[in-house]
């Protein structure tokens, strides 16, 4: 399975191909909006899963949200 952050940067490759080689910018930007909002959720997910491990907990704002592990899955 390709990683995430491989992704983005073939999504980003993609968009300036399709800027500079074939000239269709309505389409370069959709694919660049979707690099920037996988890169976000990649980003977010990716925080709250090592605040958990750390501390157990994290925070959105003036909440703090408190974590437990459920299971592991074998193999991973």
């Amino acid at each position: 399975m390709i990683e995430v952050g491989t992704m983005i940067l073939f999504l980003i490759a993609f968009s300036a191909m399709l800027f500079f080689l074939f000239g269709q910018p309505l389409a370069a930007i959709l694919v660049l909006c979707g690099a920037c909002w996988l890169s976000g959720w990649y980003f977010a997910h990716s925080t709250v899963a090592t605040e958990c491990e750390r501390l157990g907990k994290f925070y959105v704002g003036k909440n703090v949200y408190q974590c437990s592990k459920i299971e592991t899955i074998e193999g991973k």
